[in-house]
């Protein structure tokens, strides 16, 4: 009687093991600009959400403010609701510039660093609305 032995060789296994090695150096970069392009999103929201509040406080005392603890924040600055990018405003004459400074593992996204928008609906840079 004849046994045969089922299982599979050293070198069938390392070939799986280099096909996932390969197939997971694609992925991960990929899935790390996903990630990053989708936390640009929160700072999206933040800035969005204070451009609304400073022309609230604009229609009622017909100026904007620097200091966010005006609009009802903490401080003079705020971080966005999943804590991505730190909100500051700038204020010259009747006018405003909102910006979002990454932090966290976010502030590897050097090609959206800082995320403004300004008074008039302006975004830059651009390519990151």
């Amino acid at each position: 009687m004849q046994r045969f032995l089922r299982g599979y060789t050293l070198t069938e296994i390392m070939i799986v093991v280099a096909i996932v090695a390969i197939i997971a150096a694609i992925g991960y970069p990929q899935y790390q600009n996903y990630t990053r392009e989708a936390r640009r999103a929160d700072g999206h929201s933040a800035l969005t959400r204070v451009a609304a509040q400073q022309e609230r406080f604009f229609s009622d005392s017909n100026l904007y403010t620097a200091d966010l603890t005006d609009l009802g924040y903490g401080a003079a600055t705020t971080l966005s609701p999943d804590g991505h990018y730190l909100i500051s405003s700038a204020i010259a004459g009747a006018t405003f510039t909102l910006t979002a400074t990454p932090q966290g593992p976010q502030a590897a996204d050097a090609a959206c660093s800082p995320m403004t928008l300004t008074h008039l609906g302006v975004k830059a840079p651009a390519a990151c609305w």
